[in-house]
């Protein structure tokens, strides 16, 4: 069997955790992806988030173009057909049973996509890991939080990543302000995760505006 394509590994000391998390919620039959990069959360979402051999789907919204991102590594040649590659494997993997929808967009203009075909509380988890400004971050999470399910698992990957490591020292740019603030007018409609690791959020939805 073919094997995955990665270059780099910001996500496998995760899989832990999401694993429990995930053994919380009932069935999972659709995941929402904001981020893919080379797909290497979203090949473990398609071999360990959907119970055994159920069907279900995964959207995933990335423009693969880095170029703008002040958190991004340096653009990497062949990023996206790596991506490409390892969903064609993961597709195999898992039987052809789980879905895969790529959106090659901006993840605002991904998300309005969505929300215009009606996709409200359709969504089981959403992972947010998209732009790494605090503006960008706080628009991925308005305009994912009505595609949630009430009962979904939202995870916000880089809550505490240490400004050093950007581009700007300025804490007012970090992805923690934005999340802060989301949990803050948000308040009433989701409870954070007790018992999981802070370097990225957890949050339960528990309702809608």
């Amino acid at each position: 069997m073919a094997e995955y394509s990665f270059e780099i590994d910001w996500f496998s000391h995760n899989a832990p955790t999401w694993a429990a998390l995930l053994s919380r919620l009932g069935k999972v039959q659709r995941i929402l992806e904001i981020g893919s990069y080379e797909g290497r959360s979203a090949t473990w979402f398609m071999e360990n988030a959907f119970r055994n051999d159920a069907k279900g789907e995964i959207v995933c919204i990335d423009k693969w173009d880095f170029s703008d991102d002040p958190g991004a590594a340096d653009p990497i040649a062949g990023v996206e057909a790596r991506f490409d590659k390892n969903m064609e494997i993961a597709t195999e993997r898992t039987g052809g049973n789980i879905k895969v929808r790529k959106i090659k967009a901006p993840s605002a203009e991904g998300l309005v996509t969505l929300l215009s075909e009606k996709q409200e509380r359709s969504f089981d988890v959403v992972y947010v890991d998209g732009g790494h400004t605090s503006a960008l971050a706080l628009t991925d999470l308005v305009f994912s939080f009505p595609l949630a399910k009430v009962g979904a698992l939202i995870i916000v990957d880089d809550y505490v990543w240490n400004q050093a490591e950007t581009v700007t020292n300025n804490i007012l740019e970090q992805p923690k302000l934005a999340v802060d603030g989301f949990v803050n007018c948000f308040h009433n409609y989701l409870q954070v995760v007790a018992g999981a690791p802070l370097y990225q959020m957890y949050l339960q939805k528990k309702g809608d505006p």
